[in-house]
């Protein structure tokens, strides 16, 4: 179906491709003879999301001509770029994973990595910038050393420690040989104060073990995996990035036939996370046309009434989406996110990532007015966009 220009259309090529789909129909790249494809900002936010290797693939699929030449020709000089730095991240976790067997410190890839060795079959297919390694917390400040004795560098200005003294890993390290590639070492798997039911524990007891690289490796279950990918992007990430590879990862979990529905609705339940995988699931289904069974999405459907799931979703697609339709409200976004995901009253959300960056005013009266004047002023300045959005819930005529 052609997909209508609605100043999201970049978005929404990258999220079909997510899902396995025709990046866009021939017929939609062209409305009334002019191009409806802002291809810099396709090429943008493709490498926001590291998509750059998968989305040039998937365009290269496309009749001749409908891809500008030019842009056909950005994408592979990325695409080159990008497949150094991976065969270069899959050499160095290869050498990582060595150095802590022989320490007899045993690791979880998380999250790309383990589908990178797995699913997908190597790290070209998965493109990221990180990896995420799920240790014994017992173990982990010992590995961190190892890690700084075998290449990798802890910058302690741009990651103090202090910032991460109650975090669910340890500081990140990056590639001392200068690719720009991270690694994280944790204990567990999301922020503490989580809702869900579910601990690194769970995820060791129903990992499996891998070759990778002539090293033996455990990666999670699909279902427990597939589980922690929608947490994280729900609830660490509250929908507002990491939405692309979560979504390709999923689907393609299901078109690989790696995941059962009912072993999915079941294992969500378990560990009470069935707002976060409804959600995901329903935006997946939504933007990148992953097929999802209607008794899928009921089995996991929060108890509200379809009205509010309608806008919730709105709100939802067009954060996904980065469009100007997006909610301009930090707390506004953030009471949103907290009436989609119902979580318990013991929950407790990491106030770090909604906190502002005070503003200096003089004290009293003074402050006062100051706080005043330019609260007006922001809400006057975001009038227009306060506006696109209420549109987009009032009348959510969103479609692919």
């Amino acid at each position: 179906m052609p997909v209508r220009r609605t100043g999201d259309v970049e978005s929404l090529i990258l999220f079909r491709i997510a899902g396995g789909r025709l990046p866009v129909l021939p017929e939609s790249v062209r409305a009334e003879g002019k191009p409806s494809v802002d291809w810099e900002r396709l090429l943008a936010l493709a490498a926001v999301d590291n998509s750059v290797v998968v989305v040039a693939r998937a365009l290269a699929t496309l009749p001749p001509g409908v891809v500008p030449a030019p842009v056909t020709e950005q994408l592979e000089r990325l695409s080159k770029v990008w497949r150094f730095r991976l065969t270069m991240l899959e050499q160095r976790l290869a050498e990582t994973l060595a150095l802590l067997r022989h320490a007899g410190i045993g690791a979880v890839l998380l999250k790309g990595s383990a589908l990178a060795v797995t699913t997908y079959g190597s790290f070209a297919s998965r493109p990221m910038a990180d990896v995420d390694l799920l240790l014994e917390a017992s173990r982990a400040e010992e590995a961190h050393e190892l890690l700084q004795r075998s290449g990798w560098r802890w910058n302690d200005r741009e990651h103090p420690a202090h910032a991460y003294e109650e975090h669910h890993h340890l500081t990140p390290l990056t590639d001392a040989r200068g690719s720009g590639l991270e690694i994280e070492i944790h204990t567990e798997p999301l922020v503490d104060g989580h809702p869900f039911a579910y601990t690194s524990d769970d995820l060791r007891a129903s990992a499996m073990t891998v070759t990778f690289a002539g090293v033996p490796v455990r990666v999670p279950e699909p279902h427990m995996h597939a589980v922690h990918a929608m947490t994280h992007l729900a609830w660490s990430h509250r929908f507002e990035s990491g939405a692309w590879s979560t979504i390709r990862d999923i689907a393609t979990l299901v078109e690989r036939g790696a995941i059962s529905w009912p072993t999915l609705v079941e294992t969500a339940r378990r560990t009470c996370a069935e707002a976060s995988c409804y959600w995901t699931l329903r935006l997946a289904r939504r933007l990148a046309g992953m097929s999802v069974p209607d008794e899928t999405l009921e089995a996991l459907r929060p108890p509200m009434r379809e009205s509010v799931m309608r806008r919730l979703e709105s709100h939802f697609v067009h954060l996904l989406l980065r469009d100007d339709r997006a909610c301009p409200s930090v707390a506004m976004r953030r009471r949103l996110w907290w009436i989609a995901m119902q979580p318990g009253a013991d929950a407790r959300v990491d106030e770090r990532e909604w906190r502002r960056t005070p503003r200096a005013a003089p004290d009293g009266v003074a402050r006062r007015v100051f706080d005043t004047v330019h609260s007006m002023t922001r809400h006057a300045l975001r009038a227009p966009r306060w506006t696109r959005y209420v549109a987009s819930l009032v009348f959510p005529s969103y479609s692919l």
